[in-house]
């Protein structure tokens, strides 16, 4: 499973860890936002995961407010 994981994230993102500590990180529709390697700190990508959060925050706010108009 690990390894079909780490693949398809390879396919998606045209980069294949080629050292521990790679970061892939998800939106809350699937998609790859970005991989990192080992050379960046989680701490450096905490306004890209903040970004991701609020626009995951604004679809969920927006396809709520959509469900009380029906």
């Amino acid at each position: 499973m690990q390894l079909a994981v780490v693949l398809l994230l390879s396919e998606q993102t045209g980069q294949a860890p080629d050292w521990n500590f790679w970061k892939f990180l998800i939106d809350h529709h699937g998609n790859v936002i970005g991989p990192w390697g080992p050379q960046i700190s989680v701490s450096e990508l905490i306004p890209v995961v903040k970004k991701a959060v609020d626009a995951a925050e604004n679809a969920l706010s927006h396809h709520s407010n959509t469900k009380k108009e029906l």
